[in-house]
């Protein structure tokens, strides 16, 4: 009956594999091991390490290997990145919705030497006025400044 091992023994015994240098079938013909089951703790091994790296890591290991003239296979090879993750990386990456960075700041020039003469009374108190479509936002000098900015990141946002 085979050898039931535990989750840190197989660890041991892939990197001890990694560090050998052998093939596979070599290993696991001097140690007793079945070449299939330490196929699929290297597999498992592969896919642990990919699901770890973050969408920024992806990006840089794609941009270094678009720099690196290799194709994707003998880059991934000389890299031991997974191939099929780094293909399907790439392929999340150009098909993910990039949203331009939000300005903290809006720049707004205004040229309060000219009076309107022709607002209302209800206009004169107010300092803020934005029309988008069929929305209009008015502020008066009055309200709180952190509200009227959320407002317009929610605006921008939004737009």
């Amino acid at each position: 009956m085979a050898q039931k091992r535990t989750a840190s023994e197989w660890a041991e015994i892939v990197k001890a594999y990694e560090e050998s240098g052998k093939s596979q079938a070599e290993y696991c013909r001097e140690k007793g091991i079945n070449v299939k089951t330490l196929g699929n703790h290297l597999r498992g091994k592969q896919k642990r390490v990919q699901h770890q790296r973050s969408i920024k890591e992806w990006e840089l290991l794609l941009r270094e290997q678009q720099s690196s003239g290799l194709s994707l296979s003998e880059w991934c090879r000389g890299h031991e990145v997974n191939e099929n993750a780094m293909r399907g990386a790439e392929r999340r990456l150009k098909t993910k919705q990039i949203k331009p960075p939000m300005p903290s700041w809006v720049e707004l020039n205004v040229d309060i030497s000219k009076k309107d003469t022709e607002s209302s009374e209800a206009e004169k108190g107010t300092i803020l006025k934005i029309r988008m479509g069929g929305l209009e936002l008015e502020a008066g000098a009055d309200y709180p400044a952190e509200k009227l900015s959320g407002l317009l990141k929610e605006l921008l946002r939004t737009c």
